[in-house]
């Protein structure tokens, strides 16, 4: 490493660096020793500290050093880290898209034009700017992500809340596999072998498919001659029975333009009206790609945070848990009325979402 590799960056933080450029478990261990050590020293009793399964994170040293310091490493489930890790839940999304932001600023700087890369000497500062972006909200959003993955407080409920519910019929599986397997059985039995012809052509003289179903009394000079007289293919004839439909080609071509613009965000088909920045006001929000519902519970010049509705079928629905996040402003796309219930079982309507399902 060099000297301005680790220069104007946050105040307390610490470089390091490995042979590969990933993460390793030398790099893990001097994470533990001279970051978290130091601090959970100060606290008495047991300490917790959650981490996922990657091995660079378990070894005899790391061990030896929780162990000597009443820290209790504990592995969340595999393949879970969408449900149980708080920083995938509430905290990267918001710190990647500040982090896109100050690089977006970076390249359109002095210093970006020149350079067709992020030199190393660049990062701190870019690093720095970045906490100094999400240190205002950076705390709401982590005790957030512990309380959606119920860590803190300790509820499980947060979690099977928001795994997919559904059932599986035995004979239905049992049927679909029988069907697949008979049809495959039908396709490889009933395969039949193309015998071959042989036709009759000079040395020298090449042949196309289409001339390779002559038979050997057509001789290849005759063949010559028919495709020399053969006018241009037909493109269209007005004759003929398979009319197309212009009326349906463009209606369907209408619908998967409008698709289209829909996913790629080049096309707004909503109508949402001016956000007023008032706690109990309804609004539109993007998140990890989606769109939801939610009303205002508190806020301020850059963030809002926000009770967020679930989808339900067609329809939407506060969740057994209130789904609480701080967002920035710029995730808010606009305002809406308040959402209209229309069943008993607290399904409610939000006609400003009509689009989301008639795309979908």
């Amino acid at each position: 490493m060099w000297t301005t590799w680790a220069e104007n960056g946050p105040k307390g933080c610490r470089y390091n660096a490995s042979s590969s450029g990933w993460f390793d478990a030398n790099i893990f261990t001097d994470w533990l020793e001279c970051q978290m050590i130091p601090r959970l020293k100060k606290i008495e009793g047991k300490k917790v500290l959650l981490c996922d399964n990657l091995s660079s994170h378990i070894t005899i040293h790391s061990l030896d050093l929780c162990r000597k310091n009443e820290i209790h490493l504990i592995c969340l489930p595999p393949n879970s880290t969408h449900l149980t890790q708080p920083l995938d839940v509430a905290f990267f999304r918001p710190l990647k898209i500040a982090w896109r932001q100050v690089l977006s600023d970076w390249k359109n700087s002095e210093e970006g034009v020149r350079n067709t890369n992020i030199q190393k000497q660049f990062f701190p500062p870019l690093l720095l700017k970045l906490m100094e972006i999400i240190t205002p909200y950076a705390e709401a959003n982590l005790k957030a992500g512990f309380r959606k993955c119920g860590i803190f407080p300790l509820n499980i409920e947060e979690v099977l809340s928001r795994i997919p519910r559904s059932t599986c019929n035995p004979d239905v599986v049992q049927s679909a596999f029988l069907e697949s397997l008979e049809a495959k059985r039908t396709a490889i039995t009933n395969t039949t072998t193309k015998r071959r012809k042989k036709i009759n052509v000079p040395a020298g003289k090449s042949v196309s498919a289409d001339e390779s179903i002559i038979t050997e009394e057509t001789s290849l000079d005759e063949l010559t001659a028919s495709f020399s007289r053969q006018d241009e293919d037909v493109v269209f004839d007005d004759n003929s029975s398979d009319d197309v439909n212009f009326e349906e080609l463009d209606k369907d071509q209408q619908i998967e333009k409008e698709f289209m613009s829909f996913i790629e965000g080049q096309k707004n088909e909503f109508h949402f009206a001016n956000v007023i920045r008032e706690v109990g006001r309804f609004v539109v929000f993007s998140y990890m790609g989606q769109l939801f519902p939610g009303e205002i519970v508190a806020f301020d010049d850059e963030k809002v945070t926000i009770n967020a509705m679930e989808k339900s079928l067609k329809m939407w629905k506060w969740p057994s848990r209130r789904d609480e996040l701080t967002y920035p402003w710029s995730d808010v796309l606009g305002g809406i009325a308040t959402p209209k219930k229309i069943s008993k079982r607290g399904t409610f309507s939000v006609p400003e979402l009509t689009p989301l399902f008639d795309l979908c």
